[in-house]
């Protein structure tokens, strides 16, 4: 597995525990939270909805 693909899986993890029994659902009109990743600055972005609460939220790590 490379590192980007790493690192996104470790930040829908960090997501999942962050929001407990909570599903996370892509945002926007995307269909599947891969979609819902942006680099920007040597960052990855993590932008998803949860089912507790309608607003967007953000997670990022440095790549």
């Amino acid at each position: 597995m490379n590192k980007i693909k790493k690192q996104k899986a470790e930040l829908i993890k960090m997501a999942m525990k962050k929001n407990p029994g909570s599903e996370l659902i892509p945002c926007g009109k995307r269909s599947t939270l891969d979609e819902c990743f942006t680099v920007f600055e040597n960052k990855i972005l993590f932008w998803f909805n949860t089912t507790n609460s309608s607003s967007t939220q953000m997670i990022y790590s440095k790549m």
